[in-house]
């Protein structure tokens, strides 16, 4: 689920923040998939996408030996107003704890960045 405030601010939760246990082959590569929920900010671009940055913490299964990692997601993605439909992308980059996730020149985790795509309805409230 993907929330935009009028002001900027933008939240993330996803139906996979409990583990790996369950969900599809694509997700289980994403180490350390017990995640919190993100959090960070959006804008509207002049191609018409909506680009996002939210930041989230990872922690290890209890029986892992991994540390608690920080993590960037980057998002990119088109609402066809027409047909209510989000369509698009985002990367995830883990980081050490003692590192700042928003400087691009720190060094991210084997194998990544991981890329996922998605696609979802808007949803209102109705009166």
């Amino acid at each position: 689920m993907i929330t935009l405030t009028q002001y900027g601010s933008f939240f993330t939760i996803d139906l996979n923040q409990g583990g790996t246990k369950g969900v599809p082959a694509a997700a289980q590569s994403f180490p350390n998939n017990r995640f919190t929920d993100g959090q960070g900010v959006w804008k509207f671009n002049k191609s018409g996408e909506i680009t996002a940055t939210a930041l989230n913490f990872n922690f290890p299964a209890p029986e892992s030996t991994a540390s608690v990692t920080a993590a960037r997601a980057g998002y990119r993605f088109r609402f066809n107003r027409t047909t209510q439909i989000v369509e698009g992308t985002f990367e995830i980059r883990t980081f050490d704890l003692t590192k700042n996730p928003l400087d691009k020149n720190v060094p991210v985790g084997k194998g990544e960045p991981f890329t996922f795509s998605f696609t979802g309805q808007r949803v209102t409230v109705s009166d």
